[in-house]
């Protein structure tokens, strides 16, 4: 049985995603479009987004990168690049390869449980 598979193409991703392992409510909406978007809650990404942002896979890595910052702390100029990987509970897990910023480490290389 497959324990986990590396997640190397967008389609994989796209979903709501609840941050496991935070002491706070955090979800990253990945969208069809190659936007992302992150909120305290689901019914807040479309008027409360804490930040929206584009995401996209080159060689095998997901690269995430913030455009727009609502009420956090913007994060850097160059994107946070990571390795996504499938789970056999059907879990994401994003582990850090580059990412000058500790902020979006910090809510990104963890397990996320998907919720739609």
């Amino acid at each position: 049985m497959v324990e986990e598979e590396m997640a190397t193409d967008a389609k994989r991703l796209i979903g709501v995603w609840r941050v496991l392992g935070v002491d706070y409510d955090f979800y990253h909406q990945f969208n069809e479009d190659g936007t992302l978007r992150a909120a305290r809650s689901p019914d807040l990404f479309a008027d409360s987004p804490l930040f929206t942002g584009e995401f996209w896979f080159d060689d095998g890595q997901l690269y995430i990168n913030e455009t727009e910052v609502n009420d956090i702390t913007p994060r850097g100029d160059e994107p946070g690049i990571y390795d996504a990987h499938i789970l056999a509970s059907g879990r994401l897990r994003l582990t850090k390869i580059e990412d000058a910023c500790e902020a979006r480490v910090d809510a990104t290389q963890r397990e996320h449980e998907r919720v739609r």
